[in-house]
């Protein structure tokens, strides 16, 4: 899957497998989660935004999701409830 990255002081990069709908979120704390049954509209929608931040915390965060990896020594993030 390809990430794009994207403007956001909270979000490093994005990234959508459509066959799949699975969304790719990489953030600046180096952690990168999974969140499942996205439909296309959304991440269009998504990438779309004026706010990937706010956008994320309105329509993504509640998703089910799956921490695919974090780089060693960085904070698990608290704020996402996992």
């Amino acid at each position: 899957m390809t990430l794009q990255p994207v403007e956001s002081s909270f979000i490093k990069a994005i990234g959508y497998e459509a066959e799949k709908k699975v969304l790719r979120v990489q953030f600046h704390t180096s952690e990168t989660w999974d969140y499942f049954d996205v439909e296309p509209e959304l991440f269009q929608q998504f990438c779309g935004s004026e706010s990937a931040g706010k956008f994320f915390h309105s329509r993504i965060k509640q998703l089910r999701a799956k921490l695919i990896g974090r780089s060693v020594g960085a904070p698990i993030l608290a704020h996402l409830g996992r």
